[in-house]
């Protein structure tokens, strides 16, 4: 089977190159790739150029249908909709590394199941109980996955704090109880406010000092904060007072 994937060369550049992928060995299926999401992750791998392994197609967040099924595989069957792969046409895949997904017409848009995984994750190191006060910090993609899941938990509050209006105006249509603009707001009124609220839980997606600063100022004594995310090889001061 005749195949094209990528691979990252010097300097940032991308190459495409051809492939033959023989048969699915045993325990083994054969994705044909439908969609692949691209995340921060893989724009950084891009970066480190062709220090990566030469022939490891990139990507993580794929979704295709399986077209050929090795020995031994159970579970799968040909035409079955999966999540696994990357940015390749045709890939073999080790039978355990692909989720079957159910039947849907949205189906490549499925390749959201990885992040939605990881947002998952950042919920539960939450251990939210029923009538905690819950703010969000960062508004972006991966914030607004986890504010979407936290609005399907007992909490009694949930308020996103973001510096774009438009992402805190889609945190409300998702379900934040309250929006606060960090960007246009007073800082001392505003943590005077949020500190008002009494969190529980602060969880930071905004990857900036700025963001892990707010969250220490406004998370209940014996609170937590959920550091969710953070930039490479960036310091990250923390003020315990």
């Amino acid at each position: 089977m005749n195949s094209f994937t990528m691979r990252y060369g010097a300097d940032g550049a991308i190459d495409l190159i051809d492939l033959v992928v023989a048969d699915p060995k045993e325990n083994e299926v054969q994705v044909h790739g439908g969609a692949c999401g691209i995340c921060s992750w893989d724009i950084a791998t891009a970066k480190l150029g062709n220090r990566m392994t030469p022939m490891a197609p990139p990507g993580h967040e794929g979704v295709g249908y399986v077209a050929k099924v090795g020995h031994a595989v159970k579970g799968l069957k040909e035409g079955d909709r999966v999540a696994g792969g990357g940015f390749a046409t045709v890939r073999n895949l080790s039978a355990e590394r692909v989720y079957k997904l159910p039947d849907s017409p949205l189906a490549d848009e499925h390749w959201i199941v990885e992040p939605v995984s990881c947002a998952v994750t950042g919920i539960d190191h939450c251990r939210v109980k029923a009538g905690d006060r819950i703010a969000v910090i960062g508004t972006g993609f991966m914030g607004l996955l986890i504010l979407q899941g936290l609005r399907h938990s007992p909490l009694d509050q949930l308020v996103a704090i973001d510096v774009a209006q438009s992402r805190l105006e889609l945190a409300k249509s998702l379900g934040a109880h309250e929006i606060f603009n960090s960007a246009t707001a007073d800082r001392t009124a505003l943590v005077e406010t949020l500190k008002a609220r009494d969190f529980d839980v602060v969880v930071d997606t905004s990857g900036a000092q700025a963001g892990l600063d707010l969250a220490t100022d406004i998370v209940k004594r014996g609170g937590l904060i959920n550091l969710f995310g953070w930039l490479k090889g960036a310091t990250a001061t923390f003020n315990p007072t």
